[in-house]
């Protein structure tokens, strides 16, 4: 039997985006930022407040490493090697010992990433979640049985070091659960847009983006 995918949902990972010494600049930068606020839901997670907390010559450079990736991605996911993309937001997470993210999407965006900065042995990276949308049967099956790349509710990624990067579509659910190691996690999470979309190509009507 020939067992073949349809419409996979596509996740890009890029080990050593940046150097490790830029790396360390971009640490300092989240640590250091005065506009850190708590999660809503976990004590032990702060990040950088939205807006522009964090910017300047290390993030500028942050980007332009992203972007041939980022095209890249783009171009797997809407098939267009002539759209621009831009980062439209960018923040940093401080996750303490004990801390988690719950299961989320990002709006208002297109493609979505995170850039490992701090990763301690045993961390947790990303936990993807399958969507849940007329892909579960009426009659459930529950039982024992064994996991397979067909019915596991969530995939979590694997052997993810500080520098890598993922890249992945907006509207996929992910999460960050508990390693129980004794480091903070830090990275920074980003959210992309192109410069246009064609909507209803036929019809000429185009939503271009400033």
């Amino acid at each position: 039997m020939n067992i073949f995918n349809l419409f996979p949902t596509p996740v890009g990972f890029v080990p050593g985006v940046i150097t490790q010494e830029e790396c360390n600049d971009l640490i300092d930068l989240v640590v250091n930022c005065d506009k850190l606020v708590p999660n809503q839901n976990s004590n032990k997670l702060t990040h950088t407040a939205a807006g522009d907390s964090l910017k300047g010559p290390h993030i500028q450079n942050m980007c332009e490493k992203l972007a041939p990736h980022i095209r890249d991605f783009g171009y797997q996911l809407l098939g267009d090697d002539s759209l621009d993309w831009h980062v439209v937001g960018l923040w940093g997470n401080i996750m303490n010992p004990g801390g988690w993210q719950f299961k989320h999407n990002h709006g208002n965006s297109v493609i979505s990433g995170v850039i490992y900065l701090q990763m301690p042995e045993g961390a947790s990276a990303t936990r993807f979640w399958k969507r849940d949308r007329g892909e579960t049967y009426f009659l459930a099956h529950d039982g024992t049985g064994d996991t397979t790349d067909y019915n596991s509710q969530y995939i979590d990624l694997n052997n993810v070091k500080a520098t890598d990067v993922v890249l992945f579509p907006s509207y996929l659910e992910h999460s960050v659960e508990d390693s129980g190691v004794g480091q903070d996690r830090i990275s920074i999470a980003f959210n992309v847009v192109p410069n246009r979309l064609n909507i209803l190509d036929t019809y000429y009507l185009k939503l271009s983006f400033d």
